[in-house]
């Protein structure tokens, strides 16, 4: 078995204490900071310590075996490949130890980086090794090339630096101070700076070695002269260095010609006053461009700015995010036609490219009143109305257009508002109107009627009377929900006092039916406006009795839970059936009742549009058709209940 390379090399290291050398070799193998690489006659790999793991970012066990190439550069292996084989006959090398070269090599994943290596030649039963030791020299080129770098920066500036030892002797001399004392750096190193430059001190050169040696640094004006003999009074600071490595202190010294200096700073000063001028116009500009898009946020009608014939959106202002996205919210990108919305003709058929508003506006077409749908990736549309104008542009840039969108959903609701309502009103205000004039035709014409027949017609002229009243007052209040108008002030309200009164009432028009209000011995107190919820009973309580037509108990339960009044009335009449119970709030609308019972289909779309508007909810639910139903309302709670006592 031939012996590991590592035994071997301790073995013939070692003269004496055989036993521990193979052990101790590996031990400073394995420790060694250095990478250490042994290749066979082959220039396989056979040996790979810890160190040239790290350096060549590879695990010995993927190394061993491999060709010494595989960590080389391709343009270097064929060379190097050839150098390694003469060495092992020869031994001659220009890479023998302590003589370290450098050379490129190539980390597993690929990086190259710069080394030095050494080389050496091991035999072992017979066969020749070649033992490299290699040194990551990454760092030093790094540091190299800063220094490098440092001295070109310095070279690049216009003040004079040089640096000279405590005796005077300068050592370091920049182009600022070829230029300014006129000496070439050739000239200058070595030479006594100050019997040079003749320089003049203040107080003498010894008043600025002991501040220099007692802080460090001094700074003051110098006067210095020239090789063409011209005095030069200079800004110079001076900085004391100490150089362990030389084990001597050297000074640093920065010179700047005042005029120059003078020029610059009054360069620099009115820098700093076109930059304040340019930072307070950038300041104006970006102040004026918020102020605007907060203006334009403000708008109700959504509003673009898009160029490249409708393609690119460049702004949409927070009316035009809600159009598209349903909230006002900020994104960080604009909304992208195409991906986010497009706009189609009222057929539902989508814009080409030439119909866009945009795309009409730049072709010099006049874009205004233009209605069309709003469609979103889901299939959702809205109706809306388009206004479109090309920005005038200095430039030979690309065209701008803003395009204006209005939203007309409400105008559409109010058109088919007023069509349900034409539809329904002659028919609805017909029924009252017809009993009324019928009633009171009856009292004129028929003056010798006996006292019961009078009573029981003025008692249908009063009840027809009073039915065309709310219908009316539902109307009202349908108008200004609908218009935006409806005006809400809140106040700590008891809820079941003004339930007991309500519910009074129609049980005295309804003697079918029985109204029992039931309370918590928590007093309920909603924060709400009393004649929007006393409108909400009021419908609640009709509707019931309406689809109850048999009559039977009308129950109204009313608590308070977490921070919220609930107001529950429950009917035994004919029911809801589970398909329906989504839509019953919806405006001229009657589901799962009898046809013969009258009504605009108002009371239920008013109660949720008035209990929204005071914060609150209410909820339809029943168990079947039949089986009676039951209408939630849920208010917020008042937070001051000092002027109301606990129920009893």
């Amino acid at each position: 078995m031939t012996p590991k390379i590592s035994d071997t090399l301790a073995g013939n290291a070692f003269a004496a204490g055989e036993a521990s050398a193979p052990d101790l070799m590996r031990a400073i193998i394995a420790t060694a900071t250095d990478a250490i690489i042994a290749v066979d006659p082959e220039q396989r790999i056979v040996l790979f310590n810890p160190a040239a793991e790290a350096m060549f970012r590879c695990s010995a066990a993927q190394a061993l075996g491999q060709p010494l190439g595989r960590f080389l550069p391709p343009g270097l292996r064929a060379a190097h490949h050839r150098h390694v084989v003469a060495f092992a006959a020869t031994g001659d090398t220009a890479r023998a130890m302590s003589h370290l070269r450098p050379l490129v090599a190539l980390r597993a994943n690929g990086e190259e980086f710069p080394i030095e290596a050494t080389i050496s030649r091991v035999e072992i039963a017979g066969q020749i090794y070649a033992a490299s030791i290699l040194r990551d020299i990454t760092l030093r080129h790094q540091h190299d090339a800063a220094l490098q770098h440092q001295a070109e920066l310095l070279d690049l500036a216009d003040d004079a630096i040089f640096s000279w030892e405590w005796e005077g002797q300068i050592i370091y001399w920049n182009r600022g101070a070829e230029r300014l004392y006129g000496y070439t750096r050739e000239e200058a190193i070595g030479q006594n700076g100050h019997a040079l430059l003749r320089t003049r001190f203040p107080k003498g050169i010894e008043t600025v070695l002991s501040t220099l040696q007692r802080e460090g640094t001094w700074e003051g004006e110098l006067t210095h002269t020239s090789r063409d003999g011209r005095e030069s009074i200079v800004a110079a600071r001076l900085k004391r260095v100490d150089d362990a490595a030389e084990e001597r202190l050297v000074v640093l010294e920065i010179a700047r010609d005042l005029t120059a200096w003078k020029a610059v700073e009054a360069a620099e000063t009115q820098s700093r006053q076109r930059e304040a001028i340019a930072q307070a116009a950038a300041t104006a500009a970006a102040s004026a461009r918020d102020h605007l898009r907060e203006i334009l946020d403000a708008l109700q009608s959504g509003v673009m700015l898009m160029s490249e014939m409708d393609t690119r959106i460049e702004f949409a202002n927070a009316a035009m995010r809600e159009l598209i996205f349903g909230s006002r919210r900020c994104r960080s990108t604009p909304p992208a036609y195409g991906r986010d919305f497009t706009f189609a003709r009222y057929d539902g058929i989508e814009l080409s490219p030439n119909e866009r508003p945009a795309a009409r506006a730049f072709a010099g077409k006049r874009v205004e009143h233009q209605q069309l749908l709003l469609r979103r990736p889901d299939g959702t549309t809205q109706p809306v109305e388009v206004f479109a104008t090309v920005l005038a542009t200095g430039d030979a840039g690309p065209g701008r257009a803003v395009i204006s969108v209005h939203d007309l959903s409400r105008l559409v609701q109010a058109e088919q508002f007023k069509d349900d309502f034409l539809l329904l009103v002659s028919h609805e205000l017909r029924t009252p109107l017809t009993a009324i004039h019928g009633g009171a035709s009856l009292l004129l014409n028929k003056p010798h009627l006996d006292a019961d027949d009078r009573r029981e017609l003025l008692r249908d002229v009063v009840a027809e009377s009073e039915r065309l009243e709310r219908l009316l007052s539902n109307l009202l209040l349908v108008t200004e929900v609908v218009g935006g108008r409806l005006r809400v002030s809140t106040e700590p309200v008891p809820i079941a006092p003004l339930a007991r009164t309500i519910a009074k009432e129609l049980a005295d028009r309804n003697p079918n039916h029985t109204f029992l209000v039931a309370a918590g011995p928590k007093l309920a107190i909603a924060e709400a406006d009393p004649s929007l919820v006393e409108e909400i009973l009021r419908n609640l309580y009709e509707n019931a009795v309406k689809y109850s037509p048999c009559g039977g108990m009308i129950r109204t339960e009313i608590e308070e839970a977490a921070d919220r009044a609930v107001i529950r009335v429950r009917d035994e009449g004919i029911g809801i059936a589970p398909e329906h119970v989504a839509s019953v709030f919806e405006r001229f609308r009657r589901v799962g009742g009898d046809p013969h019972v009258r009504g605009m289909g108002l009371g239920l779309y008013l109660s949720l549009a008035l209990a929204e508007a005071q914060q609150g909810e209410i909820s339809a639910s029943s168990p079947g058709v039949g089986l009676g139903a039951t209408f939630t309302v849920t208010l917020p709670a008042a937070h001051d209940r000092d002027l109301f006592a606990t129920q009893p």
